[in-house]
Order: structure tokens, then C-alpha cells, then sequence
């Protein structure tokens, strides 16, 4: 994808420098021509080609297949970006609750300068630096680097979500285009193969060997093969419409995609899938993450009240001013080292109300959990039924396309001994691509039917 992009800038680029050479010579050349008429229609006709050779390279005809469709949107997805830039901050608050556990050192410089106090105004310079260490904080600081680390989690198991998500929604996009595609190339069989019917009709007709209600039918029945062609066109539009906007493309890229279904037996067990739901789903693993940063946050709520014990070194040093004689002191140097025990006897019920709260986000996490759990199971359980589904309707579509195939094949037979006639080779034909179709459809449900256990059980 990067080399087509690339070639497809390169040649924007080089499109639009060259027809600005021509543009700019045959412009400027014009009030020279007007008296030769052979020279100005060649200065037109080289105006014209660039423009229209521009507009031709401005459309974007963009080719890939399902695995760069999926990397595209991994890459360029603001859902996937915004998830990618929480755990980055989620990596931030870590080594801001490391800050706490180091040392802080602040320094302060103040000059005065006082005048009309004195026979001569004077100033003071002072200088403090203060170095300060936490020694005991009865947990809080181990308890916000634990609850960082778990929000951490919690922001990663989005992330991963996110992308199980995307990809999901974007194979979806990518077999609803193909299978559009599939359902209009058969809807341009149909409305030929309905076409020749009401000629061969009207043919019969003009011989008295067909009613006028049996033109008025086929004529209905090519109106009805021509809206559904319509709608067809419309559909493969609109798939194309709903890749690119998963894909963040330009509306004026014209997608298309390569590949073909592809049926990949799967050994389906049921509580196998469970069990790696279970293990591997990305909501299970934020909602324990959560539950867990809940609990340090409680400690955290618990400690308000609890005591802490600070140890400081303060060094000042400055000159003072000595008002009786209005002389300032020479630069004087003293240290203080000082161990402070701090503890919040009461604090108005504010500890007591951040627990509470901080219990009922406890409890909330552990629901959200549990129902997190009821709800994959049921998603895992309707996936699986839906894969079993799709499979016993691939074996019957395998079935009638092998069928008509071998229909197809007796016909042509047929029509080579001059027993069956063309028309009678153009429905067999329409039959076959139909059951070709239908077999497209059963395994387009399959696919999305696999990928949706996959997704149910993680494992996207």
C-alpha cells in the first residue's frame, strides 16, 4: 500500500508540474498566436490534455487485499489512535506516582530593594533551597503506583478491544463488498438472460405462438431485473462507501478489493471457547484491572486519616539589613534538618466519604465484571450457533452448485447436438452462476460467523 501511495503522490506531482509547463508557456504564448492559427489550437489542445490528464491522476484507484485492509485501518483508525495515546498517559501517571517516593528539591531567590527608608536605599538578597523526603505515608505512595500500574491495565485491555473491534468491523466491510460484487455481476447475468427472454417472447408473439399477457410478463419481469441491478449498483456503492470511511479514505478513492472466500474448518467445541473467552476476552481483563486499582484506590482513601512522616533539610543564606544603623549584614549561611510527623486528626468526614466512595467504585467494577462475563457468554453462545448454522447451509450449497454444474454440462451437450438452443444454454448457464452465488452467500456467512466466535472468544 505505501509503494501505491507513494507512485500515486510521484505521479500526482509529476502530472501537475508538467501540465503546469504546458499551461504556463501556452498562456503566455497565446497574444502571440492569435495571428497563427495552427499554434493556438496546439497551445489549446495541450491546455485541455493537462487538465484532463490531471483530473484522471487526482482519482485514486486504491487495490488491496483483506489482511492490508485491516492493517490500513489499525494505522489510520482515530478510535485506535485515541486508545494508543491513554495507555501513553496511563504510562505518565505511573512515573508521576514514582515522584512521590523521590526526593523534591525547591530553591527560591529574593532580592529587595527598599528606598525612603534610609538616608540610602538598600537591598537584601536571600537564598533557600529546601530538600524534602517522604519517609513514612502510612502506604498511600505504594498504593497510587499500584493503582497507576492497574489503570495501566485497564487502558491497555481498551486497546486491545478497540482493535478486536476494528478488525471485526472491517473484514465485515471488506466480505460485504465482495459479495455485493458477486450479487451485481449475477444481477448483469439476470437482466441479459431477461433481456433474450423477452426478445425470444416477442419473437413467439409475432408468430401467434405467444399471448400478449406473456410479453406484458417478461416486459414486467425485465422492470423488476432492472431496479434490482439498481439496487445492486446502489449496495456496492454503499459497501465501498462503509470501507472507506473504516479505512478514514478519501471519498475520492475508488476502492477495490482482491481475494475470495475461503472455507477453513474449524473444530468448534463449546466449552473450549469458554475457556479461552474467558481467558483472553479484553473486557474481562479491564474490568479485573479496575476492580483491582478500586482496591488501592480504598487504601488510598483509608490512609486520609492515617499519619506520615517527612524529613527536611533547609539551607538559607542572604544578607539582612540592620535597621539601627542602616548598614546590611555581610552574606550569612545557616542549615535546618527537621523530621515532620503530620497527622490529620479530623478532617470534617472528608476521609470518611472518599471510602465510601471509593467502596461503592469497588463494588460497581465487580459488577460490571460479572455481568461482563454473562454477557460473552451469550455473545460466545450465539456465535457458536450461528457458526454451526452456517456450515450445514455451506454443505447444502455445495450441493445444488454441484448439481447445477452438472446440469450446465448436459446442456451443453445438448446444445452441441443441436437438441437444446441457445436460450435454453443461457438459463442453464444463470442457474449455475446463481447456485455460485448462493454458495458466495453460504460461505460469506460463514466467514463473518467464524469471525465473530473469533472475536467472541478473543482471539480476533
Amino acid at each position: 500500500m505505501r509503494k501505491i501511495s507513494l507512485y500515486i503522490r510521484g505521479a500526482k506531482t509529476a502530472a501537475l508540474k508538467a501540465a503546469g509547463t504546458y499551461v504556463r508557456r501556452s498562456v503566455f504564448a497565446l497574444p502571440k498566436l492569435w495571428h497563427k492559427p495552427g499554434k493556438l489550437w496546439k497551445a489549446s489542445f495541450f491546455i485541455i490534455f493537462s487538465f484532463v490528464f490531471i483530473s484522471n491522476v487526482l482519482a485514486e484507484d486504491i487495490t488491496f487485499t483483506l489482511d492490508e485492509a485491516i492493517a490500513i485501518a489499525l494505522r489510520d483508525n482515530k478510535n485506535v489512535l485515541l486508545s494508543a495515546n491513554e495507555i501513553v498517559k496511563a504510562k505518565a501517571q505511573i512515573n508521576e506516582a514514582w515522584s512521590m517516593a523521590l526526593p523534591s528539591l525547591t530553591v527560591n531567590v529574593d532580592r529587595d530593594r527598599t528606598g525612603n527608608l534610609t538616608e540610602k536605599p538598600y537591598s537584601t538578597t536571600e537564598i533557600y533551597a529546601g530538600l524534602k523526603q517522604n519517609i513514612f505515608q502510612s502506604g498511600r505512595i505504594y498504593n497510587t503506583i499500584k493503582r497507576s500500574e492497574y489503570n495501566k491495565q485497564v487502558k491497555q485491555a481498551l486497546y486491545d478491544k478497540e482493535k478486536i473491534e476494528i478488525v471485526l468491523n472491517v473484514k465485515k466491510a471488506f466480505c460485504t463488498l465482495m459479495l455485493s460484487e458477486y450479487f451485481l455481476d449475477l444481477n448483469i447475468k439476470v437482466l441479459k438472460n431477461t433481456k433474450m427472454h423477452l426478445d425470444f417472447t416477442k419473437a413467439r408473439y409475432e408468430k401467434g405462438q405467444a399471448s400478449q399477457l406473456d410479453v406484458e410478463n417478461v416486459t414486467a419481469q425485465l422492470d423488476n431485473a432492472k431496479k434490482i441491478h439498481e439496487a445492486s449498483l446502489n449496495q456496492v456503492e454503499a459497501s465501498k462507501q462503509l470501507l472507506r470511511n473504516l479505512l478514514y479514505l478519501k471519498e475520492s478513492v475508488t476502492v477495490t478489493t482482491i481475494g475470495k472466500f475461503v472455507y477453513t474448518p474449524k473444530e468448534i467445541m463449546f466449552d473450549r471457547a469458554l475457556v479461552r473467552a474467558l481467558g483472553q476476552r479484553p473486557e474481562i481483563k479491564q474490568y479485573e484491572a479496575k476492580a483491582k486499582a478500586d482496591e488501592y484506590a480504598l487504601s488510598i482513601a483509608k490512609a486520609g486519616n492515617l499519619p506520615s512522616v517527612d524529613l527536611t533539610f533547609d539551607s538559607y543564606s542572604g544578607t539582612r539589613f540592620i535597621t539601627t544603623t542602616g548598614i546590611a549584614t555581610k552574606w550569612k549561611n545557616y542549615n535546618v534538618l527537621g523530621l515532620t510527623f503530620n497527622w490529620p486528626v479530623f478532617d470534617g468526614f472528608a476521609t470518611k466519604a472518599k471510602i465510601e466512595q471509593a467502596i461503592v467504585d469497588l463494588k460497581q467494577s465487580q459488577i460490571l465484571k460479572e455481568k461482563t462475563v454473562q454477557d460473552i457468554v451469550l455473545e460466545l453462545k450465539n456465535a457458536y450457533l450461528s457458526l454451526k448454522s452456517a456450515i450445514s447451509s455451506l454443505d447444502s450449497a455445495e450441493s445444488d452448485a454441484q448439481f447445477y454444474k452438472n446440469n450446465l454440462a448436459s446442456v451443453k451437450k445438448k446444445y452441441t447436438e443441436g437438441i437444446a438452443s441457445s436460450l435454453d444454454m443461457d438459463d442453464a448457464s444463470l442457474k449455475h452462476k446463481l447456485s455460485i452465488f448462493n454458495k458466495q452467500q453460504a460461505l460469506y456467512d460463514y466467514i463473518i460467523a467464524k469471525s465473530s466466535l473469533d472475536k467472541a472468544e478473543g482471539s480476533m
